[in-house]
């Protein structure tokens, strides 16, 4: 069973802690009532303070100052939207809209693709396992309203004369719902293929608006991002149009059609039809009367407009009360820009002249330079880079695997190519360590007369064996590396032999007395074999070396 949750948190919200703790009690929640359902959390968390990376690491963010972070950890849920799925030009990408879920092996294939419209936030697609496959049939009720209107004809209505009006409704109540039940069934019908908006434009539009959008992630160019506006723009104008000329034919032909006309309407009603409890000085406030109070003092506080110039002293006290100042107080309204948001000043104040307003004087600023910037970061100094420096990295802290055996403490290691973890390996053996290469037991699980060995031939073919009877690792090279099909086939087939012959290794260093056992391999987490380990390093180089 599935549980779904869609979470938006308002970037206006004033209180980022506040909002954190109701989505971890809402999680809490929901692993207390469904404890054995597959939880999915998606939506725009707009917490652009933490910068989420592969390692479920987070950076600007303590587990104390953290409720969702302490939820994550608590309930091992997996945040699987590692990249930023914000990005404008000129400003930092940050990663608000998030994918939780309690079994990351359902949910896999996380992706961010081009945004909708003009909105700056990617979309971010993700692919979950299901069982079942979507019917192309569906339950609609039928309801035969000839056959109820016969039986309602011979019904005995004279008990309606009553002088008690209640009982009366109830009795006319009783018969309607229960002729409606009797003559309602449930039919099949299946799902309708037509798609309106999808026509062959739309589709090279949205293709083109998409290619686009990857080249400016990859490149980060105005040049780039100027044919993407453009891009995005024609699209949402043709889908507009579309949409009125849709609208138009179903009004068009609404005596003709009236089902496909209501259909249209009933799809486009608010699914909401009240307003939910508010949150107020951490207390929840569900009654109608207190509700409507909240929003009327919201409402007022953020909608009046003050008269500043009644609280300003007169002119001639000016320099009594402010001390600084010697000359009568203007108050007036202005943008405040600076060489990047000049040109969004100058069309704010075009959409106030077109609107009939006077225009705003533009005071502009300039930006400070960074000058103890790290390398990557922007010559400007911004929020984002000063909190990076301030509060540093947050590492996650170690957990036990309670599905292995406490003794002994299993070290995953792995690294890219020359990232050092023999070097490593080397020096946690000289400790006393216990060392388990899985490199070398992939070439004793490619030993002649091993279940490997001829479930390798057997789909590889013979072609692949040497004169002396072994596997030619070099020519199997060629034919998997070229293949990706081919090399997840090999993969299937090597790694769970790998993996025995690993654990096999570990009972062995345990029954030697080894504390402490290292598993080196390259492929650990691609293979999944950290399930087995205590703890998994990773040797990294820094690009700077």
């Amino acid at each position: 069973m599935f549980v779904l949750s869609s979470i938006y948190r308002s970037p206006r919200s004033p209180c980022q802690l506040s909002s954190q703790r109701a989505i971890a009690e809402m999680t809490q929640f929901i692993l207390c009532n469904f404890p054995k359902a597959t939880l999915l959390m998606t939506g725009d968390f707009n917490l652009p303070s933490m910068f989420w990376m592969d390692d479920q690491g987070v950076t600007g963010s303590t587990l104390e100052q953290n409720p969702l972070i302490q939820v994550l950890v608590d309930n091992f849920l997996y945040q699987t939207v590692t990249v930023p799925t914000r990005m404008r030009l000129g400003q930092n990408p940050s990663t608000l809209d998030l994918v939780i879920t309690n079994d990351p092996e359902k949910v896999t294939g996380t992706q961010t693709l081009s945004p909708i419209g003009s909105s700056d936030h990617m979309r971010v697609l993700s692919s979950i396992q299901l069982n079942s496959k979507p019917s192309k049939y569906t339950k609609q009720p039928f309801t035969n309203y000839k056959m109820m209107e016969e039986e309602l004809m011979d019904a005995n209505l004279e008990i309606l004369i009553s002088d008690d009006v209640e009982a009366s409704w109830l009795i006319l109540k009783n018969t309607l719902l229960e002729s409606l039940a009797k003559h309602t069934s449930m039919t099949w019908k299946k799902k309708p293929k037509t798609q309106p908006f999808l026509t062959p434009k739309i589709k090279k539009l949205c293709n083109r608006k998409k290619k686009l959008w990857e080249k400016f992630v990859r490149q980060k160019t105005t040049t780039v991002y100027e044919k993407y506006k453009i891009a995005r723009n024609l699209l949402r104008k043709e889908t507009q149009k579309l949409t009125v000329n849709y609208k138009e034919h179903l009004a068009k032909n609404v005596k003709e059609n009236p089902k496909l006309f209501w259909k249209h309407i009933s799809l486009r009603k608010p699914g909401r039809h009240s307003v939910p409890d508010l949150e107020n000085n951490s207390s929840v406030s569900s009654c109608a009367s207190k509700k409507a109070n909240l929003l009327n003092k919201q409402f007022a506080s953020v909608f009046s407009k003050d008269d500043l110039q009644s609280a300003l002293p007169p002119a001639e006290q000016a320099h009594t009360a402010f001390p600084m100042l010697h000359s009568p107080i203007t108050v007036e309204e202005l943008i405040v820009v600076s060489h990047e948001t000049l040109k969004g000043g100058q069309r704010v104040n075009e959409k106030r002249l077109e609107k009939g307003l006077s225009p705003l004087k533009l005071h502009r600023i300039p930006l400070i330079e960074d000058t103890n910037k790290e390398p990557g970061d922007e010559d400007k100094m911004s929020s984002s880079s000063l909190r990076k420096k301030k509060l540093g990295t947050r590492i996650k802290p170690f957990q036990m695997n309670e599905n292995i055996p406490i003794h002994p403490h299993v070290i995953g290691l792995t690294g890219g190519i020359a990232s050092g973890k023999s070097s490593i390996a080397k020096r946690l053996e000289n400790l006393g360590a216990g060392i388990v290469d899985c490199d070398a037991l992939g070439h004793r699980a490619y030993l002649p007369g091993t279940k490997c060995f001829e479930d390798v031939l057997q789909a590889f073919g013979d072609e692949i064996k040497d004169a002396n009877g072994t596997i030619n690792r070099k020519a199997l090279g060629s034919i998997v590396f070229s293949n990706r099909d081919a090399l997840n086939k090999l993969n299937s087939i090597v790694w769970p032999q790998i993996a025995e012959l690993a654990k096999a290794e570990i009972k062995k260093l345990r029954t030697e007395g080894k504390d402490i056992v290292v598993l080196d391999a390259a492929v650990l987490l691609e293979a999944n074999w950290n399930k087995f380990c205590h703890e998994v390093w990773v040797a990294i180089i820094p690009p700077e070396e």
